[in-house]
């Protein structure tokens, strides 16, 4: 009998890059696209960011059919599994890079604080359900200064659950290992 795993690490990518694209969807993109009204360059962008992310959706749909194929021996095999990771990775990095490079400074430039705060409050509810892994999961390898950055906003009883309850058990996982047969 096989045991799910608890967390892995493609799981977490997924639920975090589910919850950002969400997020964005509904608090950011309309809101830039009214700021941009009549500037075609600037709107141009936005529909990159859009037709991006509809373009990474396929293909983390792939991951995970070629992952439970290879997991049951029914075909592809770990080759395809690798071949379309790399593939996804390509598609999110090219993606991140473009987003912070021209999507982010744009959004600097003309939302009001009253609009990042909604869409930090509306990026935190997708996530909400799912912080104990994802806050965690965020932060690995973070330096200390980014770390403190991170947790100091955020209610004093989540930086405990974090500290004490939810970095440990990440910790404690062994995020990309497949579940071994009991």
């Amino acid at each position: 009998m096989r045991r799910p795993h608890p967390v892995t690490g493609l799981g977490l990518l997924k639920k975090a890059l589910h919850a950002h694209h969400s997020a964005e969807d509904e608090a950011l993109w309309p809101v830039l696209r009214d700021a941009l009204a009549g500037r075609s360059g600037d709107l141009a962008l936005l529909e990159a960011m859009e037709a991006e992310h509809t373009a990474l959706d396929p293909l983390v749909r792939a991951v995970d059919d070629a992952t439970a194929a290879a997991r049951t021996c029914s075909g592809g095999g770990p080759d395809l599994v690798g071949d379309l990771v790399d593939s996804f990775v390509t598609g999110l990095g090219g993606h991140l890079h473009h987003e912070e490079a021209a999507a982010l400074p744009l959004a600097q430039e003309v939302l009001t604080p009253d609009q990042w705060t909604r869409f930090d409050r509306v990026h935190a509810q997708w996530i909400e359900a799912d912080a104990a892994e994802i806050l965690p999961w965020l932060l690995d390898g973070a330096d200390p200064w980014t770390t403190t950055a991170m947790l100091t906003p955020l209610p004093t009883p989540t930086r405990r659950a974090y500290e004490q309850y939810w970095q440990p058990a990440y910790a404690a996982l062994a995020r990309w290992h497949t579940p071994v047969s009991a």
